[in-house]
């Protein structure tokens, strides 16, 4: 049984949008969902977000889960230098943070970096 099917038992509707073909019914992942949409290609939130948002004004007034899963923040990612320092510290990084991503994923090591 999945969240979505446990809350469908407990009265509350349900939707899940997704942007990411790797979340799809193909994949059984709309499994207890009363909604559920999904794009064929990875797509950005601008994409997703007014239907799931069309959605959200339609159910407000009842029970809801509402699972919405954007694929914005993958890579290539490469994050701004003041980000970077708040979150390392601003000495050198020991070690390139994307290594794994670059040996792991074929479009992670077509990124630029800066």
């Amino acid at each position: 049984m999945t969240l979505a099917e446990a809350l469908q038992e407990a009265g509350y509707t349900t939707a899940g949008f997704s942007a990411n073909p790797l979340v799809s019914a193909q994949r059984n992942l709309d499994q207890g969902f009363e909604h559920f949409h999904a794009t064929a290609a990875p797509a950005m939130g601008d994409a997703l977000v007014p239907a799931a948002l069309e959605w959200l004004e339609q159910h407000r007034r009842e029970r809801f889960c509402l699972y919405v899963h954007l694929h914005d923040p993958h890579l290539p990612h490469t994050p701004r230098a003041a980000d970077r320092e708040r979150f390392c510290g601003a000495d050198a990084a020991r070690y390139d943070p994307l290594l794994m991503q670059r040996r792991t994923s074929p479009s992670a090591s077509r990124g630029s970096r800066s």
